[in-house]
């Protein structure tokens, strides 16, 4: 009697275990990200931040400090700091972000649910038909058949971008002018408009590129609950990089 009811038990728990597994899964997000670095520009590590100008965004805007927050972190992960005086810093950190207009395009899909039958006819044997008529089984039955049509839908598409670019502040030239060191520009493209939610993730995306320069665009995939990206959120808690092999 005990042995039955803990296969009882088993076969409840068994789908609750399942769907609580599933659940746990987290989305991926991909992201394309470019590099560029100027080898005439000596290495430096101190910087100050300042917005874009094409942002049009004032230092105190929250979503700017925010995102400060995380390019700080991002670039603490390769070794720079933010300079005690800003008037010494190294380098400008410039950081532009947004969210491109929509983009609309047209997709096929199969709808089960949309109008259009089919008459399929059940029989057997044949008999023979009469003049002007066609031979028709015996026993025929009709039977209507939803058959699945393609229908042709919106998607709507929004591009998020982080770009950050270190400018060489060692010379007495104004910013248009001065050189740019490095620059890492990182993309993601899909039906969500939600930039905040991906301004961390994309500045976690941009770590391994800081500095450095891409020979093509690089395709990365990145998860919310991924240590990168709990790094940049908690503005530096520790990466066990032996498990971060995208990022080696």
């Amino acid at each position: 009697m005990k042995q039955a009811v803990s296969m009882k038990w088993t076969k409840f728990l068994l789908p609750l275990v399942v769907l609580f597994q599933g659940g746990c899964e987290t989305t991926s997000h991909t992201f394309k990200v470019n590099a560029m670095k100027n080898p005439e520009v000596a290495e430096a590590n101190s910087y100050r931040i300042i917005s874009s100008q094409n942002n049009s965004v004032d230092k105190e805007d929250s979503q700017f400090q925010e995102v400060s927050a995380y390019v700080k972190t991002a670039l603490s992960g390769k070794g720079y700091y933010e300079a005690i005086d800003p008037g010494d810093a190294d380098l400008v950190i410039n950081i532009a972000y947004g969210t491109a207009p929509p983009n609309v395009e047209f997709k096929s899909v199969q709808n089960p649910h949309a109008e259009g039958t089919i008459h399929n006819p059940i029989g057997g044997r044949t008999s023979p038909g009469y003049p002007g008529k066609p031979t028709v089984p015996y026993g025929t039955r009709s039977k209507d058949v939803v058959r699945p049509q393609n229908e042709i839908v919106p998607i709507t598409t929004y591009e998020k971008y982080l770009q950050i670019t270190a400018i060489d502040n060692r010379e007495d030239k104004d910013l248009e002018d001065a050189p740019h060191a490095w620059q890492v520009t990182v993309k993601n493209r899909d039906e969500s408009n939600d930039l905040d939610k991906y301004l961390p993730l994309m500045a976690a995306a941009s770590i391994p590129y800081v500095g450095t320069k891409t020979e093509s665009q690089e395709v990365i995939t990145l998860k919310e609950d991924d240590q990168e990206v709990t790094f940049v959120k908690t503005g530096g808690a520790p990466i066990d990089r032996e498990n971060v092999s995208k990022f080696q």
